[in-house]
């Protein structure tokens, strides 16, 4: 069957970077694709988090199936890299789709194995229809609702009935709490390339101030070398706290306790 174009997604994958032109192919009756009309549909969709294809469960609706097609290099990359490699097999990359459309609101990316002599991949995903989950977390509720009527005589026997109920959390709850785990360690992550980035700017002034410092008031060469590591060790034990904050420490700060130092160390 021939394949047409659905959908084309705009990507966040996390990091305020969006990759662009990941089109979505499905296999459909040229009589049917024609009567969907010509276009497709654009969407925006983030990635939630990586899963194991290995591991899919059972409520999945595995026919809805699509291939993926772009003509970006940032999203070839992205899928290369994220997929591709020989480790990540079993990888699949796991989105939620922002649409007016509300059958199709989970997809996941995998690579699979073509059927060709040469054995390339190729990258497919798959929508995840939670309709039908929701239909088993509205039975095993009813479920335990019941059961938690009729055992509630006693304190410690609705505790044993209230404790299954656990097991039904909704898939939304799971994906949003690893979503916010994704954005804790995205704001780590960035933290600490800012204090890196601060530390290496304060190395630098605090060397220049003290080089100067130290030419202005002629020290013997013999005097240099102790006189500049003690000033650098105290300099940077003065601003310890400033250092642990993403704030950058201004040029006349780092100044003034230079020459504070140096006055100290050589009674100048």
């Amino acid at each position: 069957m021939p394949l047409f174009k659905e959908l084309v997604l705009r990507l966040d994958v996390g990091h305020n970077t969006v990759i662009r032109d990941v089109q979505l192919w499905r296999e459909m009756d040229a009589e049917k694709g024609h009567e969907g009309g010509p276009s497709a549909k654009n969407c925006l969709a983030e990635v939630i988090g990586m899963v194991s294809v290995a591991k899919l469960p059972l409520w999945l609706d595995l026919d809805r199936r699509y291939r993926c097609f772009t003509t970006s290099e940032t999203s070839f990359r992205y899928f290369n890299a994220k997929l591709m490699r020989q480790r990540h097999r079993n990888r699949g990359i796991l989105c939620r789709i922002h649409s007016n459309n509300d059958s199709i609101e989970y997809m996941l990316f995998h690579k699979c194995l073509k059927t060709d002599v040469d054995a390339s991949f190729e990258i497919e995903s798959i929508v995840i229809d939670l309709s039908t989950k929701r239909r088993l977390d509205a039975v095993l509720d009813k479920i335990h609702s019941a059961s938690d009527e009729s055992n509630a005589t006693t304190e410690s026997i609705s505790r044993n009935a209230a404790g299954p109920s656990n097991a039904t959390k909704s898939i939304e709850k799971i994906l949003e709490k690893n979503r916010q785990q994704r954005l804790q360690k995205s704001n780590s992550l960035n933290k600490r390339v800012l204090l890196n980035d601060q530390h290496q700017h304060f190395v630098t002034l605090l060397s220049q101030c003290i080089l100067s410092g130290l030419r202005l008031r002629g020290v013997p060469q013999s005097q240099y070398e102790k006189l500049y590591k003690m000033t650098y060790k105290a300099s940077e034990f003065a601003f310890r706290n400033e250092l642990r904050q993403t704030t950058p420490i201004s040029f006349e700060a780092i100044q003034d306790c230079v020459e504070t130092l140096l006055k100290l160390f050589t009674k100048t």
